[in-house]
């Protein structure tokens, strides 16, 4: 829409301005930057998941009388013929 709204015409050409592209990366010059500030906002992958398991783990140590580490956790689901014990050759 910049470039569009920028434009002169030469030989019945439209052709966008130079004033028209640097406005319009100096636009995603912005954008970018308030990217990079909100990104600073999200909470970081190691501490929330910690501090989140830790405040389950006692509470299910209240309830159940034991830790939730001793509950089974279900494993990654492989598509049937990628598991390695699936292959030729392999403890069947």
């Amino acid at each position: 829409m910049v470039l569009a709204n920028t434009s002169q015409t030469i030989g019945g050409v439209s052709v966008p301005t130079m004033r028209g592209f640097r406005f319009s990366f100096l636009i995603a010059t912005a954008a970018v930057a308030i990217g990079v500030v909100l990104a600073l906002f999200l909470p970081r992958a190691g501490r929330a998941s910690t501090a989140r398991a830790g405040n389950e783990e006692e509470t299910d140590l209240d309830r159940h009388g034991e830790s939730a580490r001793s509950v089974p956790v279900p494993s990654v689901l492989v598509p049937v013929g990628e598991h390695p014990s699936d292959r030729p050759g392999r403890g069947h």
